[in-house]
């Protein structure tokens, strides 16, 4: 494939958890069956899109890569953080 097909990628895989964790937030539309996609998807798809990115970067340094980099690194890391969160402040 070429670059800007795989960096598009990239930015789709940050964009996807990012709408799933918004929806989560305001509730638009309920998973009541996927409860664990808010924490799994972020985890899973940010890490591909970060490998794709990285790639790219390797490649070719520019900008667009260091951003799809910083946010998917960003979206990897929310879960854990909110779970972290969560279990200091809520002690669920």
């Amino acid at each position: 494939m070429n670059k800007p097909v795989i960096l598009f990628v990239s930015y789709l895989l940050f964009i996807i958890p990012l709408f799933i964790i918004i929806n989560f937030f305001l509730g638009v539309v309920t998973f009541e069956k996927l409860q664990g996609v808010v924490i799994f998807f972020p985890l899973v798809l940010s890490f591909i899109g970060f490998w794709l990115a990285l790639s790219i970067y390797k490649r070719k340094e520019s900008g667009f890569a260091k951003g799809a980099i910083v946010g998917n690194i960003a979206m990897f890391l929310f879960p854990i953080v909110y779970m972290i969160m969560g279990t200091v402040f809520l002690g669920v």
